[in-house]
């Protein structure tokens, strides 16, 4: 079983792609979606069971249009048993 996730917006810098303002994921080092709060009246993000913010202005400071589509084979289906991610149209970025 696979999961397919459409991302429209990239942030190079942070590793963190956005379909929209409800789905914001972190692409590396481990692959999470972040949870969004408001904080002092500003939209931020944050991975769950972390104190560590991350605000919307910095993440709309370096997003690029790059439309591309992550899948997530189940690791019950996988033979390792670990997650596979195969990332299309994609442009070469370090993932740490």
């Amino acid at each position: 079983m696979e999961q397919n996730i459409n991302f429209k917006y990239l942030n190079a810098q942070l590793n963190i792609g956005v379909v929209d303002l409800k789905n914001v994921y972190l692409i590396s080092p481990t692959f999470q979606k972040l949870l969004r709060e408001v904080y002092k009246g500003k939209l931020v993000f944050r991975i769950k069971g972390s104190s560590k913010r991350i605000s919307y202005n910095r993440i709309k400071k370096n997003l690029v249009r790059k439309p591309f589509t992550l899948i997530i084979l189940d690791p019950t289906y996988n033979q390792q048993g670990d997650y596979k991610l195969f990332i299309q149209n994609y442009f070469p970025l370090t993932l740490c």
